[in-house]
């Protein structure tokens, strides 16, 4: 079965602000996962514990064929600028997406922070 994970990226260091879900039951035990349906398992945990849990995945070759889903900036050449705001960013923060759709800006407050929580789960996965 092809492991499908979706990771909502969080960044503290002293709170549970990642969220997991996976189609399979691969998650630490520990974490008590919550069990949806077969194939539906979801928590919140700690960025350092999904790291060092995609790094453990990846070394065991559980993610060569897997699809993951990072809610978090990833930008096509690298990580993006927090110098100045995404044209993503601007538009979900305007007009009819103002209110409906949360997104967090790279370029000031947790911006930072929110990029490089995004590629150090980038990097676990891939090494």
């Amino acid at each position: 079965m092809r492991h499908v994970i979706g990771i909502d990226v969080g960044w503290s260091g002293s709170k549970d602000t990642c969220g997991v879900a996976t189609n399979a039951e691969i998650m630490p035990p520990c974490w008590n996962a919550v069990a949806y349906s077969a194939a539906c398992f979801s928590t919140k945990t700690s960025l350092s514990e999904v790291v060092d849990w995609l790094a453990h995945l990846r070394r065991g070759g559980q993610l060569n064929q897997a699809v993951l889903v990072l809610d978090g900036p990833l930008g096509p050449d690298g990580p993006p600028s927090t110098g100045k705001n995404r044209r993503v960013d601007e538009i979900c923060q305007s007009g009819q997406f103002q209110g409906r759709c949360v997104a967090a800006p790279i370029n000031g407050g947790d911006g930072p922070i929110y990029v490089a929580a995004t590629y150090l789960l980038a990097f676990a996965a891939t090494g």
